[in-house]
């Protein structure tokens, strides 16, 4: 049992950087509209930094399956407004199906944005202090 509280593994600069970013396109989102097709760019930019760094080298397996999951969820997002739109529905009392499933995936996605933005930050490597000048 000697390694089993070993400690934690350091988070990624680009995973960081990625939840950063997603983190960033939710607060535009939010800003904008939440379930109208004006929200798909702002999927876009979410589901191409989760694919970026899930297929970055640079990453943890752990951060991997995760931006995966993020991913997923944006595209199925953008298949659910893109599908809203073509039906004619807006989700303003959320009775119609597809709103309802768009309404769960943004739960979903919130979650794991917090998830792992949380997760990361905390085991980020340790910013070593700036070399002072020796003093005369």
């Amino acid at each position: 049992m000697s390694g089993w509280f070993s400690e934690y593994y350091k988070s990624s600069s680009t995973h960081r950087q990625s939840q950063k970013i997603s983190a960033f396109a939710t607060v535009v989102e939010k800003a904008i509209s939440n379930t109208d097709v004006t929200s798909i760019p702002t999927k876009i930019v979410q589901a191409g930094s989760s694919l970026y760094t899930m297929f970055c080298t640079s990453t943890h397996l752990s951060e991997k399956i995760l931006n995966g999951l993020e991913a997923g969820i944006a595209l199925s997002q953008i298949g659910l407004l893109i599908a809203l739109y073509f039906e004619g529905q807006e989700c303003v009392t959320d009775e119609h199906s597809l709103c309802k499933a768009y309404l769960l995936l943004e739960m979903g996605y919130n979650g794991f944005l917090a998830l792992g933005m949380g997760t990361a930050e905390v085991s980020k490597e340790p910013v070593a202090p700036a070399a002072t000048a020796p003093t005369v």
